[in-house]
């Protein structure tokens, strides 16, 4: 959207009739009021403008205005003709101007400035129009002046996007030395060569001097660096930050921020060694800018789902076991009525699937017998005495007695 400058103050009054700045600068074009100059005389009328933002750009730059010949203070097309050249002005430097245009009707006009032109503005609190128009000479009777109803220049709105500082950071494997070592430097040379360099001087009315630069050499002097042992190193992740400086915006706007993504992109490392490793089940975190709402609405929202996702945790061991039922929490957000509504509700049921799972221990010279299903991945252990045994299966998530 444009932003506009608009008269607001009188700079030259040359041979004016009636009106003011107050009498041209509408919104819109309006010929209820208007500027008008004395018939038969040279007009110059100047007039300052509002100060507007200082554009970003040098393209959207246009000026307006609208004018008609006037007999007395009623539009009249017959008698002599009346001449108008505007200008626009920053100071008393000429910015651009218009061509000259002969007054009838009420006509509006414009004229818009090239980049080259608009660049040319350094001070937009200082712009003017200028208007001109000469003498229009003829007889009394048709002697005619001008008039002027409106005027305006459009400028481009100045926008300015503040920028965070960001960062981001290098993840890697952070390791230490494997063992600390002293490591003893040599000292080094180098050396600088080029061309010999031969400086002759010829004094007025006598011989010639010269004198020749032989090639030079300096030393680089310290311990040069050598390994006694060599060492695999793994380097520790390291960061940077990226500094600049916070800008303001100089006009708020509200603007809306689609999704984005971006790739990192590396070296795929390869193991050297296959191992196998059960992994637990990992979350991540989407971060962004939070996008605000341009209106208010509510929304129904439906129970959603998500897929927990991982490695398949295999057991060092195979045991039968008797499982409890168990049970899930569906999570989601709740979604609100609109309007309360009274439902009758039938009976519902679900079935839990999955497979019987049966424990059988057979023990002939057993009393009493106890058992239990615990913890993680892992193996059976089984003690059995004369008057009693117990025997613990560790394993998954459940727990489930057997007899």
């Amino acid at each position: 959207m444009p932003q506009y400058s608009r008269p607001d103050g009188d700079v030259t009054r040359t041979n004016i009739g009636g009106g003011t700045y107050a009498s041209i600068d509408e919104t819109s074009a309006s010929d209820a009021d208007f500027v008008y100059g004395n018939e038969n005389a040279a007009v110059t009328f100047e007039v300052s403008l509002s100060n507007p933002t200082a554009p970003s750009v040098d393209t959207g730059h246009t000026f307006r205005y609208r004018i008609a010949k006037l007999n007395g203070t009623s539009v009249d097309v017959d008698g002599a003709t009346v001449y108008c050249t505007v200008s626009l002005y920053q100071g008393a430097s000429l910015i651009k101007a218009d061509a000259q245009r002969t007054a009838a009707g009420w006509t509006s006009y414009d004229l818009t400035l090239s980049e080259g032109e608009a660049s040319g503005i350094s001070d937009y609190n200082d712009l003017r129009l200028r208007f001109v128009s000469p003498a229009s000479g003829g007889s009394a009777a048709s002697r005619r002046a001008i008039g002027i109803s409106w005027a305006e220049l459009q400028l481009p709105v100045a926008y300015t996007l503040a920028v965070d500082t960001g960062a981001y950071a290098l993840t890697g494997i952070a390791a230490g030395l494997k063992a600390a070592r002293k490591m003893t430097a040599v000292t080094g040379t180098y050396e600088l060569t080029g061309n010999d360099v031969t400086l002759t001087y010829t004094p007025a009315g006598g011989s010639p001097y010269t004198m020749i630069a032989g090639t030079g050499t300096f030393t680089l002097t310290g311990n040069a660096v050598t390994l006694r042992v060599g060492r695999k190193m793994v380097a520790a992740s390291g960061s940077y930050t990226l500094t600049g400086k916070d800008a303001a915006l100089k006009v708020a706007r509200k603007m809306v921020a689609a999704a984005g993504t971006y790739v990192l992109t590396g070296q795929a490392a390869a193991l050297k060694v296959a191992r196998k490793m059960t992994a637990a089940a990992g979350t991540y975190t989407l971060t962004g800018i939070s996008a605000g709402l341009k209106a208010g609405r509510k929304l129904a929202a439906a129970v959603g789902a998500f897929v927990l996702t991982g490695n398949n945790v295999h057991l060092k061991g195979n045991r039968k076991m008797s499982a409890q039922s168990g049970s899930f929490a569906l999570t989601g957000i709740s979604t609100a009525l609109r309007v309360a509504r009274k439902l009758a509700a039938g009976v519902g049921s679900f079935v839990l699937t999955g497979s019987a799972v049966t424990l059988t221990y057979t023990e002939t010279s057993v009393v009493s017998v106890r058992g239990r299903v615990v913890g993680s991945d892992a193996a059976l252990n089984n003690t059995a005495g004369a008057d009693a045994a117990v025997h613990k299966v560790t394993g998954g998530d459940a727990k489930a007695p057997y007899s």
